[in-house]
């Protein structure tokens, strides 16, 4: 709430109404999933959130560190500079995390956020429920940017390795479709980089008939197995999106064949709901 109050009542940051209105206009009218079931009005400014890892400069004879950093931004708000437009809500390095604990408390302060930003005032009391004194209980009730303005959160960013981790998946699954031949090689071709060949192939139809551009280079057994036995397809954040459009896609197709595994289903609903999150159906 702080970092957006900052940014529209003291930076500038500021979005036309009209442009709102025309963005859950366009959502809705193409019969968007997310957008037709969103309770949000035609007033209220979309915000996505990101959220990614990365290595910090490794000072001599010492181990690389990693540090992870959720940001908070705008869609509609597009400035000349790109890291005008992306906001540290939190950051820390991986190695001071207790498991799921850390992050789980940032989130669910978050989410309180982003609750009272769809609002637009600021809380009479905190996430726990007890009444602010002082200075909060003076601001209660009042517009967060001085004016009315009510937020909404549209987008959820960031690369496979980051929802792997923000949703709690087993990536195991992943090759479900690959084990069961789904994915049929070529005549006496029986080995993995065969099917995921064939998968491959299958990808590269389904962009061609979504009329999709994308960077995706072949899935190879590399890419696809970390550590020996991790199955995780690491791609791009965009190529991520369609990656699991298609496994969706896919997936939908899978179930309906005779003796699917019977994971599958749950599989085509999960993804499903996850393309619905990062906006990935085409």
């Amino acid at each position: 709430m702080s970092i957006v109050h900052y940014l529209w009542e003291h930076i500038g940051v500021d979005v036309p109404p009209a442009k709102v209105a025309e963005y859950w206009s366009h959502n809705r009218k193409f019969k968007v999933p997310w957008a037709e079931n969103h309770p949000a009005g035609d007033y209220h400014i979309p915000l996505a959130l990101y959220g990614d890892s990365c290595r910090t400069r490794q000072v001599s004879y010492q181990p690389a560190r990693k540090v992870l950093g959720i940001f908070l931004s705008c869609p509609l708000f597009r400035p000349k500079s790109v890291r005008a437009s992306r906001w540290l809500v939190f950051s820390i390095e991986e190695d001071q995390l207790q498991g799921d604990i850390t992050l789980d408390r940032v989130l669910l302060y978050i989410a309180w956020a982003l609750n009272c930003l769809f609002t637009g005032r600021w809380p009479r009391c905190d996430m726990k429920g007890t009444e602010f004194t002082h200075h909060k209980a003076e601001r209660a009730g009042k517009w967060i940017c001085g004016r009315p303005l009510a937020f909404a959160l549209t987008e959820l960013r960031g690369d496979w390795l980051w929802f792997k981790g923000l949703f709690r998946l087993r990536s195991s699954w992943k090759i479900t479709l690959v084990e069961d031949s789904y994915f049929l090689p070529a005549a006496g071709q029986h080995s993995l980089q065969a099917h995921l060949d064939a998968a491959y192939s299958d990808f590269r139809a389904f962009c061609r008939t979504n009329k999709i551009a994308c960077s995706q280079p072949p899935f190879t057994v590399k890419l696809v197995i970390k550590n020996g036995q991790e199955i995780m397809l690491t791609a791009k954040a965009y190529n991520n999106r369609v990656i699991c459009a298609w496994l969706a896609a896919t997936l939908e197709k899978a179930q309906h064949v005779p003796a699917c595994d019977d994971r599958i289903p749950t599989m085509f609903v999960a993804m499903l709901l996850a393309c619905i999150v990062m906006r990935a159906i085409p």
